[in-house]
């Protein structure tokens, strides 16, 4: 996802340390961006169920981003 957001956003990933702190602050990105990240990888655990939460915390409103 960073990746993407980096070129929409016409700029490069230097490397993935920072990378959703700087993405958040793009003009075309998820509404909530890093919290939404942050709190994907808070819910990931060995269950099944957390996972798919954690996927459907950062992505809802791909579409709209694209857009």
């Amino acid at each position: 996802m960073n990746q993407v957001l980096f070129a929409l956003n016409e700029d490069y990933l230097l490397n993935e340390k920072g990378a959703v702190a700087i993405a958040a602050k793009f003009a075309i990105c998820p509404t909530d961006y890093q919290q939404r990240v942050e709190q994907a990888f808070a819910l990931l655990a060995a269950s099944s169920k957390s996972i798919t939460e954690a996927i459907d915390s950062i992505t809802p409103d791909k579409q709209k981003t694209i857009a």
